[in-house]
């Protein structure tokens, strides 16, 4: 199912920013919950999710929660008193051109969108045994976080045999989550938790989740191991003829923004 739209920003200095890298599928699922699936199957990427705690006074104090892949029990965030209930996307309230510079950011349509209309058009179906168990949370505001510099990066998508320029993509996909204030958030996971407390002292939290490869290490195909877990919304195969690729080629030597980036199926 698609996202609910806001079209209020988010805030960028939230309670919890929940920060996605990498090989990540975000998918809504209803309302109040979005499910973020990790390709388990694609060497040599590495699932890491970091905590990061920012009070008002004093240096930032970071906690490595997990280095490799979730096993058998799903990455829960759960938020006890949510000041928006549910899970939504931003969206600016005008048509969206894809022009880096323009006043609109954070909009979510700078992130690739499979079921959209610049891919297929259609919904699809996953492969549960090659992304799940992954992230899953019940509120937050999803937004483009960090796009990709064209003047660095060169995005083409392309299908049998034609080639189209994207100019921009979101290469980080972030979700803000504002809470009552000193209401908690609550963090579980196969082996540990963590409750992030409503402090009244303006203490604030990130969650960076990242599922990258090593550095300098880059994909002639950006969505090919995505495909490995895709199917048409009947379960039937996606040909390689009906294949939309992603291409990012260096317009300078040496950059770092050719991105290995999160998708979202639905938005």
């Amino acid at each position: 199912m698609p996202f609910k739209i806001t079209n209020t920003p988010p805030s960028t200095t939230p309670f919890l920013t929940v920060n996605f890298t990498g090989l990540l599928l975000i998918q809504p699922v209803s309302d109040d919950k979005c499910e973020i699936g990790i390709y388990r199957k694609a060497p040599p990427h590495n699932l890491k999710i970091r905590l990061v705690r920012y009070p008002r006074n004093g240096a930032p104090v970071s906690e490595d929660l997990i280095s490799g892949h979730l096993q058998s029990k799903w990455f829960s965030i759960s938020v006890d008193s949510p000041i928006h209930p549910g899970v939504f996307a931003y969206q600016d309230n005008s048509p969206f051109y894809r022009i880096p510079g323009t006043d609109r950011p954070y909009d979510i349509r700078w992130a690739i969108d499979l079921e959209g209309d610049e891919f297929y058009r259609d919904k699809l179906s996953t492969d549960g045994g090659k992304i799940h168990p992954g992230v899953k949370l019940d509120n937050g505001v999803f937004y483009s976080a960090k796009t990709t510099d064209p003047g660095m990066v060169s995005i083409t998508r392309s299908q049998r045999g034609h080639h189209y320029g994207m100019r921009s993509i979101a290469a980080t996909i972030a979700a803000a989550i504002e809470t009552v204030p000193g209401s908690p958030v609550f963090l579980e996971w196969k082996n540990g938790d963590r409750t992030l407390s409503g402090d009244l002292d303006g203490t604030r939290y990130e969650l960076d989740i990242s599922n990258e490869p090593p550095p300098n290490t880059t994909e002639a195909d950006e969505l090919k191991n995505y495909h490995t877990a895709l199917f048409k919304k009947d379960g039937s195969k996606i040909w390689d003829d009906e294949k939309w690729t992603l291409g990012a080629e260096e317009t300078i030597h040496g950059s770092d923004e050719i991105p290995c980036m999160p998708v979202i199926l639905g938005g």
